[in-house]
C-alpha cells in the first residue's frame, strides 16, 4: 500500500510527497529524503517561504500555480526533456531531482545567465554588420559555428584569467575551463536567450549558421480573447527587444567574465512598463503632444537612478532613428495598467468584556489584486515575516516583552520630531535619515540607502527639492508613529486571528517604501497575476474609456470642458 505524508502547511495528504514517491519508484526512504529537500533552507531561499505564505493566506496571490492546493511546491513535467521541474522565484524551471553535473554545478543561476548573455550577444555583435538602428532580418546572415565560437571564447577567457595575479580570477578560470565539457549545454542556453528576444538560429550547416527573425503570430489581437489575457511582451518587435537586450551596465562588472554586464531584458522591460504605461498625449494650445517625446522625458528621469538607460536614450536620440523606429518603440509600450478587483469575505470571533461566549463577526471587502505577487508585494511580505519573527509566537500571540519593545521604538520615533524644529537644513535632513532607518530595521523593515532615498524623492513621480524631501521625511515619521500605535493596539486586542495578518500591508507609507525598494530589484516580474485560475496580464492595449479617463486625470480642464459643453452635461452628478 502506498505510504502517505501530511503537509507542513495544512496537515492534509501531501500531493508533493505522492509525486516524489512515484518518481522514486515507490522507495519510501528515497521519497522522504527528497521531500525533506523541499523544506530545507536552500530550497526556501530559492523558491520562497511558501509555508509562511500559506499561514497568512497569501499563497495563491504570491505563488499562483507554483504551489498546489495544499500550498506546497508544484512539480511539473517537461515532455521534451522527460524530467520533472519546479519553478523558482525567478520564474526559472529547475529540474528535479537536481541535475548532477552540468553548468548548474559550476555556476549559480544568476551567474550562469550573465555569462550566457555575454556569449549570446558577443556572438551576435562580433559576427554581424547590423546597424542596430536599421536591423533587417530579411537579409540572410551567415555566422560561424556557434559551438566553435563558444569554445574559442571560453578558452580565450580562461587564458586571460590564468595570467592574472588575482587568486579569485584563477579559481574562476578553473570553473570556466571545466565548463568546456558542457558546450552543448552552453549552446542550449544561448538558443533559449535568442528565442526570448525573437531570434532563431539555424545550424543546418557544419561550419556556418544563419539567424532569422522568429515569425510572430501574436502581434494581431486574438479573436474572442480579452486583451488582459495576452502577454503584450510577445508583440514587441525583435528590433526593439534586441536593442533593449544590448544595454550594458557599465558600473557593474561581471566577477567571472571581468566585463560590464548586459542588463537583464526582463529588468529593463519591467522598468519601462512601470514608467511608460498610462502615458498619453493630449492637445495643448492646439498642438497634440508627441508620445515619443513623452517617453524620452520619462526615461531621462529614471536614468538618474539607473544610468544604463542613458545608453537607451542615445539610441532614441540618434539622428538615424527613423520614424518607423519611433513607431515600433511607442507601440511596444503604449499600454494601460489594469486594476483587477476581488470580493473578500472575512469571518472571526472575539469575546466582549464581561461575557463568556465569543461573538462572531463578518466583514466584506473589495480589494485590488493587481499588486499581488509583484516585487513590491514580496518586499512587504518579507518585512511582515520579519515583524512576525521579532514580535509574535508561532500561534500569532505576542512574544514576551513585545509590547515593551514596540513602546520603546515608539518613544524614539516621537523624539525624532524634535530634530526638525526650526529651519530645515541639509544637516537635519541627513541626521533624520540616519536616526530613522535603524528604527525601521527594529520593526523588520529592511531598507537600502538607494531605496529609501528614492522613496523620499517621491518614487520618481515628482522632482522634489531638499525642503520637500524633508517634509516627506517628517510626514513619514508621523505616519510611522501612528502605525506603531496601531500595532500596539492590535497586540492588546481580544480578537485572536488563526492566520498571521501582516500589519504593514495596510499602511500606505510602507507600501510606498516597498515600491521604492522593488524599483532596484532585478529579480521577478510585475507583468501578470493569477486570478480565477487564469493568468491575467496587468498591462494591455488602451481602450477608448481608459484613454479618456487618463486624459481627464492628466488635464482636468478637458473634463471641465466636457462639463460646460451643455446644460445636459452640467446636470450630471458624476461630472460634478
Amino acid at each position: 500500500m502506498a505510504c502517505k505524508r501530511q503537509t507542513k502547511t495544512n496537515k492534509s495528504n501531501s500531493i508533493l510527497f505522492d509525486k516524489l514517491y512515484e518518481i522514486s519508484n515507490e522507495n519510501e526512504n528515497v521519497a522522504d529524503d527528497m521531500y525533506t529537500y523541499f523544506q530545507s533552507e536552500p530550497f526556501i531561499e530559492r523558491f520562497g517561504n511558501y509555508k509562511d505564505a500559506y499561514d497568512d493566506g497569501s499563497y495563491i496571490e504570491l505563488y499562483g500555480n507554483r504551489v498546489d492546493t495544499n500550498g506546497e511546491p508544484t512539480l511539473f513535467y517537461n515532455d521534451t526533456a522527460q524530467k520533472y521541474y519546479f519553478i523558482d522565484k525567478e520564474g526559472t524551471q529547475v529540474f528535479y531531482p537536481l541535475v548532477q553535473g552540468g553548468l548548474r554545478t559550476l555556476f549559480d543561476y544568476k551567474q550562469l545567465n550573465k555569462i550566457v548573455s555575454q556569449l549570446a550577444l558577443s556572438y551576435f555583435t562580433a559576427n554581424t554588420k547590423y546597424d542596430f538602428n536599421n536591423i533587417d532580418f530579411e537579409e540572410e546572415t551567415v555566422l560561424p559555428n556557434l559551438r566553435k565560437f563558444v569554445k574559442n571564447k571560453i578558452e580565450s577567457k580562461v587564458t586571460e584569467l590564468q595570467s592574472s595575479d588575482d587568486t579569485q580570477a584563477f579559481f574562476n578560470s578553473m570553473s570556466l575551463d571545466e565548463s568546456l565539457e558542457h558546450i552543448d549545454e552552453w549552446v542550449e542556453n544561448i538558443d533559449r536567450f535568442y528565442k526570448k528576444i525573437g531570434i532563431k538560429r539555424n545550424d543546418n550547416m557544419e561550419d556556418s549558421e544563419s539567424i532569422e527573425e522568429i515569425e510572430d503570430d501574436t502581434k494581431d489581437p486574438a479573436f474572442n480573447k480579452p486583451s488582459f489575457e495576452r502577454d503584450t511582451k510577445d508583440a514587441i518587435s525583435t528590433n526593439i527587444k534586441l536593442r533593449l537586450a544590448l544595454l550594458k551596465d557599465e558600473v557593474n562588472v561581471d566577477p567571472i567574465w571581468g566585463e560590464s554586464t548586459f542588463v537583464s531584458f526582463d529588468d529593463i522591460y519591467s522598468t519601462l512598463l512601470k514608467i511608460l504605461s498610462n502615458q498619453i498625449p493630449i492637445i495643448k494650445n492646439g498642438i497634440t503632444e508627441d508620445i515619443f517625446e513623452i517617453y524620452k522625458s520619462e526615461i531621462e528621469k529614471v536614468a538618474v537612478k539607473k544610468p544604463y538607460f542613458n545608453e537607451l536614450l542615445k539610441f532614441l536620440n540618434d539622428p538615424n532613428f527613423t520614424e518607423n523606429n519611433k513607431n515600433e518603440f511607442t507601440q511596444a509600450f503604449r499600454l494601460h495598467r489594469n486594476n483587477f478587483l476581488i470580493s473578500d469575505l472575512e469571518q472571526g470571533e472575539f469575546t466582549k468584556p464581561g461575557e463568556k461566549d465569543p461573538t462572531k463577526y463578518f466583514k466584506h471587502t473589495v480589494k485590488s489584486v493587481s499588486n499581488s505577487g509583484n516585487k513590491s508585494s514580496r518586499v512587504v511580505s518579507e518585512w511582515g515575516n520579519n515583524f512576525k519573527n521579532l514580535y509574535l509566537n508561532e500561534d500569532n500571540s505576542a512574544k514576551e516583552n513585545s509590547e515593551g519593545k514596540l513602546k520603546s521604538i515608539l518613544a524614539e520615533v516621537k523624539a525624532l520630531k524634535d530634530n526638525f524644529k526650526g529651519e530645515k537644513t541639509i544637516e537635519k535632513f541627513e541626521k533624520g535619515i540616519n536616526d530613522f532607518t535603524p528604527l525601521l530595521d527594529k520593526l523588520g523593515i529592511e531598507t537600502t540607502k538607494e531605496g529609501f532615498e528614492y522613496y523620499l524623492e517621491d518614487n520618481g513621480v515628482n522632482q522634489l527639492d531638499i525642503n520637500q524631501q524633508t517634509s516627506k521625511l517628517i510626514t513619514t515619521i508621523n505616519n510611522t508613529e501612528l502605525a506603531i500605535t496601531e500595532m500596539l493596539r492590535s497586540l492588546r486586542s481580544d480578537v485572536k486571528e488563526d492566520a498571521f495578518k501582516n500589519p504593514l500591508e495596510t499602511q500606505s507609507i510602507f507600501r510606498a517604501m516597498a515600491d521604492a525598494e522593488a524599483f532596484f530589484l532585478s529579480e521577478g516580474s510585475d507583468s501578470s497575476i493569477r486570478s480565477g485560475g487564469k493568468s491575467k496580464w496587468l498591462y494591455s492595449y488602451p481602450s477608448y474609456l481608459s484613454t479618456k479617463i487618463l486624459s481627464w486625470k492628466k488635464d482636468r480642464s478637458i473634463l471641465e470642458g466636457l462639463y460646460n459643453q451643455s446644460p445636459y452635461n452640467q446636470g450630471s452628478q458624476v461630472l460634478k
